[in-house]
């Protein structure tokens, strides 16, 4: 019996491993991020090469910012390192709904189509464009809270 539960530990961990690989963590909360001032969301949309993401081993990211009725969306195409080495297709691709947070257009949360372990451990994504010329370059950031039940963190807006 005792060897069961131990192997039921074993896979849990190793499962949240591979959730989290690619990321990293940081103690404390999300800084407030100074959206860009003058967003223009019908300027913006359209696709993105991303020349360089923190934290990712991925290569080739693109993302697709676009709009249908009233819904905004960002769609991520990316490829993983080492999962094509083994025979895998290594291409990946995701998407999400973005929703204005304040009165500016900048400020958003972004909630990614990557399953309900992921939303139930972590606080909405935070998604701010900081930056942009709407033509050749753009700076992007995004931050989430961890919550592990006690050791969640709490962000206090005022």
């Amino acid at each position: 019996m005792g060897a069961v539960i131990m192997f039921v530990i074993c896979v849990l961990v190793l499962s949240c491993s591979i959730l989290v690989s690619g990321h990293e963590y940081y103690s404390g909360v999300c800084p407030v991020f100074r959206p860009f001032s003058g967003f223009s969301w019908d300027k913006y949309q359209g696709e993105w090469q991303v020349a360089y993401k923190m934290n990712s081993r991925s290569s080739c990211i693109r993302y697709k910012y676009f709009q249908s009725g009233e819904k905004r969306s960002v769609g991520e195409e990316k490829l993983l390192p080492v999962i094509g080495r083994f025979g895998v297709p290594s291409a990946v691709s995701s998407s999400g709904v973005l929703t204005q947070v304040s009165s500016t257009p900048a400020d958003m949360f972004v909630k990614w189509n990557t399953g309900v372990l992921r939303q139930a451990m972590f606080s909405k994504m935070r998604y701010v464009v900081l930056d942009t010329d709407y033509t050749s370059r753009a700076l992007v950031c995004s931050c989430q809270d961890l919550n592990l039940g006690i050791f969640a963190s709490e962000q206090e807006i005022l």
